[in-house]
């Protein structure tokens, strides 16, 4: 049984995430599909997400380094958002 804790705002397509991680400080999770999308949301706002991205493949991994960069792999691809 899975339990909501937080409300993000709306994503276009109906998608799962099964690959998330918070910023060290709490106020951004990002997630990324096996579809290949990718979001980062500014926890608590409610809004649509503050970074988009899609690729070719699936997204297999998303992490914060513990200064609150962020790294995103994919496949041979990497995505790091400073």
């Amino acid at each position: 049984m899975s339990e909501q804790v937080a409300s993000l705002g709306s994503v276009k397509d109906d998608q799962s995430f099964p690959q998330v991680a918070w910023s060290p400080d709490g106020t951004l999770l990002a997630a990324a599909s096996f579809s290949g999308a990718f979001y980062v949301w500014r926890v608590g706002t409610n809004q649509v997400p503050i970074f988009t991205a899609h690729f070719p493949l699936a997204a297999y991994a998303t992490s914060f380094s513990s200064n609150g960069m962020l790294a995103v792999a994919q496949g041979d691809e990497v995505l790091i958002l400073k």
